[in-house]
């Protein structure tokens, strides 16, 4: 009987010696694999270029100064993160995104307005003036996409489709005339000033919903219990800022995401 305990012990021994050296550095065999994650959640941040298309009129009627057509601006983008994989491959699933993001989609307008008639104070006098219109719109939204992410195939590349919808928590549109001293030296305003404002406030008029789509990509760095995720992407608007002019903006983002594996 012990040499049939003996050689059962042994047997068991050289069984374990195996499975151990088989197993990978770190292997605990009273410890259950883990399962790769499906859910990451993290931060985002991103920088937009923004270009404003239609026109909108000016927001003064008295001087009439005319309206404008196109613009653009810069901002950045910060917000949160949630990503759901289909299946249980971070490198080779498809999921499920939802990305919160507070984002600056600033424009810049200019225009010409005139001529119109100012006495130059260094001749004495009457003298007609080119004046520039120039309104400087802040735009900024509390923005919420929510994308279907396809994996390509053989890479860590995936395609981001889906809607954009955003609360616009701020539409201020700064308009001044400004006088160019190079062409009309020492031309001024009424104030002795080269340049004055005409309009400087929130329009009745403003939409406070932004409706949008988007289309883009990116590239998931693998770090263990992170992934990195820069992307690239166009966020067209379809809604218009103001309900009684055709502009609306459209952004092309570059960012990353910086997500933490859950379960």
């Amino acid at each position: 009987m012990k040499a049939k305990y003996f050689c059962t012990f042994l047997t068991a021994a050289v069984a374990a010696t195996i499975l151990i050296g088989c197993a990978p550095a770190g292997y605990n065999p009273m410890e259950a694999p883990s399962l790769p994650k499906q859910w990451y959640v993290g931060a985002s941040a991103g920088y937009s270029v923004n270009t404003i298309g239609g026109d909108f009129h000016s927001l003064t009627a008295n001087p009439d100064c005319g309206g404008f057509t196109g613009g653009s601006g810069s901002g950045f983008a910060v917000g949160i993160d949630a990503e759901y994989l289909l299946k249980q491959d971070l490198h080779a699933a498809s999921g499920i995104e939802l990305r919160l993001t507070y984002e600056q989609k600033p424009g810049t307008f200019t225009t010409v307005y005139g001529p119109v008639s100012f006495l130059n104070t260094v001749t004495n006098q009457p003298e007609n003036v080119v004046e520039n219109h120039v309104a400087n719109v802040t735009y900024d939204v509390m923005d919420a996409r929510l994308m279907y992410i396809y994996a390509v195939p053989h890479t860590m590349v995936g395609v981001e489709l889906g809607p954009s919808v955003g609360i616009v928590s701020t539409l201020n549109v700064h308009q001044q005339l400004e006088i160019d001293q190079s062409v009309s030296p020492g031309v001024t305003f009424s104030n002795g000033q080269t340049s004055t404002t005409v309009y400087n406030g929130s329009p009745d008029t403003k939409n406070g919903i932004r409706f949008g789509l988007w289309a883009g990509a990116d590239y998931r760095f693998d770090t263990g219990d992170w992934i990195i995720s820069p992307f690239l992407g166009y966020d067209f608007g379809l809604t218009k800022a103001l309900s009684t002019a055709s502009w609306s903006v459209s952004s092309i983002i570059i960012g990353a995401d910086f997500k933490y594996g859950l379960k």
